[in-house]
């Protein structure tokens, strides 16, 4: 099996830090992965993790805001795993990517990460939701201060950037 190589959007996130984690803890995957390429406006600060990282992967730091970057390294794996927390640039950051992938990783697997906040605050009757609850259930009940602005940016977004794809 030939080894393949992973681009991580938003490394230094809470998504992208706990990936990196676990890549740095579980010995199977330098068997499938070699190279893992970290996009990230933050400098990247995992300590003990890095360390063990740099041992199994070859690791590239790519010091960038997915907003502003005009190249990527191609790839077999994308994870896209930014947020800026700002709508409009948070929009403007998913769709320059997409347009990036076009030409970078049209035959990449890509996995655009989101959260559960986009659900919105689980009403007590339900035990869970499924994947497709927002298709039929049009009233969702924020929290209130930030979360509730982070779980509208959220659905908003991938309302529209699921249209699109």
């Amino acid at each position: 099996m030939k080894p393949s190589s992973l681009l991580i959007i938003g490394g230094t996130g809470f998504f992208g830090k706990s990936i990196l984690k676990y890549f740095s803890k579980n010995i199977y995957l330098n068997k499938k992965i070699n190279k893992i390429f970290i996009l990230s406006r933050g400098k990247l600060k995992l300590g003990i993790y890095y360390k063990r990282l740099k041992k199994k992967f070859k690791i590239i730091k790519i010091n960038s805001d997915i907003l502003k970057v005009k190249s990527l390294p191609k790839v077999d794996y994308v994870i896209y795993a930014a947020i800026l927390k700002n709508y409009n640039n948070d929009y403007k950051a998913v769709k320059n990517y997409l347009n990036l992938s076009k030409k970078y990783h049209f035959d990449s697997k890509i996995l655009y990460i989101s959260s559960g906040a986009i659900y919105g605050k689980q009403p007590k009757a339900i035990r869970r939701f499924r994947e497709n609850y927002l298709q039929y259930n049009k009233k969702i009940f924020f929290r209130t201060g930030y979360k509730k602005k982070y779980s509208k940016i959220k659905l908003k977004r991938s309302e529209e950037h699921t249209s699109e794809l």
